[in-house]
């Protein structure tokens, strides 16, 4: 009879506890890997778009704290799988964890020749180091055509061409290194800003190689064989992509600067009935915004809440964020109450009186006060602005009609609608 020999208590213990510990780590690597690839939505109602810009229709809302799945990103938005099943994408700016991104935490290998290691995702941030081909590194994330990664203590910035990231499909790749052209006569400029040279004017379907990216614009090469960039608001990434066209304007290229007026310890004028002209300038300014978006621009505003800015700071601000255009919101009064009434259209350069005309006729022809034209402004935030700017004065606040009628959401929306359209006109010319 052969004799079975029962294993003791302790070596029982050890495997039931080595038993629980590899449970327990399976549960904490699933939980990791899933996480990994989500997001948080931090605003209060998040817009899910379906294509990565502001131009693109909301097909849907998330809420704060809720958690979307990351499956792709493009230009600083991400797409996401909503608990619903549905596909959009989100301004990653608006959710938590900004380093997600499809290629998170793999492993990548160099398929150049030789690879620069950047400080940052910009192809004149300071090499920190040059890699060999079929060197091994860990991909960190990925935005704009660059992948970070680490490797030997060293985190730093690789472009995107030269990786492979592990179990990433060749159609993928080859999604990120071409563009398709969606409107009729897009230009491509010599530099990064709707002021470049035009170079040349492309159609419909035609499609280029993405050299590289910076800010809002694709660097491409033309079909004269040179560099250019081209505005990422009117193209599409990926040749076989299905994309929406959105609302595309002569706007679209544009990044513009609105400056709501005062704020903080400085009220402004004050109105009949109390009303202060900061209010009323940030109101008017967040509905402008909302119109400008609509058109694929990009809108900055030198406040949001409250708070005191400094003239010089505003209107460094189109130097800030490489912007094409500066409008600061305004209310007007006198020393006697009700003695005027009406809107006006200020510029201190005289390079600026084109735009304030073609952006005042607007005003003129759409607004139920009464229009004052264009006039010659000595002030901080024209005379110390590096692009057109203007200032505009929308009302006289302790004007008892005017006062009534400034502070409601019609006559919010009409200057909006004005504002645009003459943007539009101005960079259609």
């Amino acid at each position: 009879m052969t004799v079975t020999k029962r294993p003791s208590k302790k070596k029982l213990m050890f495997i039931s506890l080595l038993s629980i510990l590899l449970i327990a780590s399976a549960i904490v690597s699933t939980y990791a890997l899933t996480q990994a690839n989500s997001v948080k939505v931090t605003a209060e109602v998040l817009n899910v778009r379906n294509g990565p810009g502001l131009s693109y229709d909301i097909i849907s809302q998330s809420r704060k704290n809720d958690r979307l799945k990351v499956i792709a990103e493009e230009n600083k938005w991400y797409k996401v799988t909503l608990t619903s099943g549905e596909i959009g994408w989100v301004a990653s700016w608006l959710v938590e964890n900004v380093d997600v991104s499809a290629a998170s935490n793999s492993n990548g290998k160099v398929v150049a020749t030789l690879a620069n290691v950047r400080a940052n995702a910009d192809i004149n941030a300071t090499v920190l180091d040059t890699v060999n081909k079929n060197k091994t590194v860990t991909v960190v994330s990925s935005q704009n055509g660059w992948t970070q990664v680490t490797y030997d203590k060293i985190t730093g910035w690789i472009k995107s061409d030269f990786i492979k990231v592990e179990g990433a499909s060749t159609d993928d790749t080859t999604a990120l290194q071409k563009l398709t052209i969606r409107e009729a006569n897009t230009n491509i400029r010599d530099e990064a800003s709707i002021s470049g040279n035009l170079l040349e004017t492309a159609q419909p379907g035609t499609t280029y190689d993405i050299i590289d990216s910076k800010d809002s614009w694709y660097e491409v090469k033309t079909t004269a064989g040179t560099t250019g960039y081209v505005a990422n608001w009117v193209v599409t990434v990926g040749e076989n992509e299905q994309a929406a066209t959105p609302t595309v304007t002569s706007l679209s290229e544009a990044t513009i600067v609105l400056d709501p007026g005062h704020g903080g310890n400085d009220t402004g004028a004050i109105g009949n009935n109390g009303t202060y002209e900061k209010t009323i300038a940030l109101k008017t300014a967040a509905a402008i915004k909302a119109q400008i978006e609509t058109t694929g621009a990009k809108v900055i505003m030198t406040r949001t809440d409250d708070s005191y800015i400094g003239l010089a700071t505003r209107a460094n601000s189109t130097n800030k964020h490489g912007a094409d255009a500066f409008l600061s919101i305004h209310f007007d009064s006198t020393e006697e109450p009700n003695t005027a009434s009406g809107t006006s259209t200020y510029y201190y350069n005289d390079n600026d009186q084109d735009f304030a005309t073609t952006l005042n006729t607007q005003l003129e022809t759409s607004m139920p006060l009464e229009n004052h034209g264009i006039k010659y402004g000595d002030f901080q935030v024209l005379r110390e602005n590096t692009a057109p700017a203007l200032l505009l004065e929308l009302g006289y606040i302790n004007n008892g009609y005017d006062e009534t009628t400034i502070d409601t959401d019609d006559y919010r929306q009409k200057v909006a609608q004005a504002v645009t359209n003459g943007l539009i006109n101005y960079y259609a010319n």
